[in-house]
């Protein structure tokens, strides 16, 4: 017996191998739920985002890289600003044939520590769509540095920390009809190295993590977030609310516009609260949806604005498989 485990018995010999554990675990998901997903629950700890758009040949590709701006924030008046904190960038891919059609999106960001006072913070976020002979299917994965900072101070003190690894948690997960299946874990991120790197390590991350019991929801449409926020920019009229899932949660976006190039949004999760706000403003006579500026308030005491850097040349990873470029 050592650490409460008895040595002597494995889940193996007690058969509880890890196939019959995943088979009692989506015995617990509504049958009408996993009657959409022919797989077992633990077979979407790939990359679905790849798979979804599999098949389809990109048609076009826009995409815009970002410099990173904060302001410091006390008792909600601005304390001080950094420019160039960090970068990021945003990409739309679209596939229009006789078929059918398809289309990914990403955003990614991060911090820059030697700009940023040693603060390492990243995430990425992928959503795919195809539609072919009447049906579709949506997918989406992402990871994200846990920030445990809700204050001024425990920011201040979170500063210069040196650290190996940091939390991190880990979504991924198919909407197929009106069944979603959804799975959040919570995983530890290497502390150093390059951001853009660890972003484009999601696939290989997500073989890596087992995956546990997935939320299930049923939901009126395949709106993930991304698509959400493209649509919002799309979609006609000066006010409007739009319902989306993501990490297996729902969530309203509220939009109203302000000017012809500009969106102010306020999320809010189902039960009516104010998750986060921002406003975005776009190219005039844009019709693709990718923003030139987001102002996001992502903390009580940070606001961090994104600006769009025209002549970056740095290449962005696609999401569609290598032999439909």
């Amino acid at each position: 017996m050592r650490n409460g485990v008895n040595r002597g018995s494995s889940l193996t010999d007690s058969g509880l191998t890890r196939r019959r554990l995943l088979g009692w675990l989506g015995a617990l998901v509504p049958a009408r739920i996993l009657a959409a997903f022919p797989e077992s629950p633990g077979s979407a700890s790939r990359d679905q985002t790849a798979a979804v758009l599999a098949g389809f040949p990109r048609t076009s590709i826009f995409q815009t890289r970002y410099r990173a701006d904060a302001t410091i924030l006390f008792c909600g008046l601005p304390l001080f600003s950094r420019s160039n904190v960090g970068s990021g960038f945003a990409s739309v891919e679209i596939s229009e044939t006789a078929k059918g059609r398809a289309i990914a999106l990403q955003f990614a960001a991060g911090s820059d520590p030697v700009r940023a006072h040693g603060l390492r913070r990243w995430g990425v976020l992928r959503e795919s769509f195809a539609e072919r002979a009447g049906s579709s299917e949506a997918a989406f994965s992402g990871v994200l540095t846990a920030s445990q900072e809700e204050s001024f101070d425990q920011a201040q003190k979170a500063l210069n920390r040196t650290a190996a690894e940091t939390p991190g948690v880990l979504t991924h997960g198919n909407i197929r009809g009106k069944a979603m299946l959804a799975w959040v874990d919570h995983v530890t991120l290497p502390e150093e190295g390059d951001w853009e790197k660890h972003a484009q390590s999601l696939p290989d991350l997500l073989r890596r993590h087992s995956c546990g019991l997935p939320r299930e929801l049923e939901v009126e449409d395949q709106a993930t977030f991304l698509h959400t926020m493209r649509e919002a920019r799309l979609r006609p009229g000066d006010r409007n609310r739009l319902a989306f899932v993501h990490g297996g949660k729902s969530y309203w976006l509220e939009i109203r516009r302000h000017g012809p190039s500009e969106l102010l949004g306020v999320i809010r999760d189902a039960d009516g609260r104010r998750s986060a706000e921002f406003r975005t403003a776009y190219a005039a006579g844009d019709l693709i949806g990718i923003p030139q500026r987001i102002e996001y308030q992502a903390k009580s005491y940070l606001r961090l604005v994104f600006e769009a850097e025209p002549h970056a040349t740095q290449s962005i990873p696609t999401l569609f498989p290598e032999d439909a470029i």
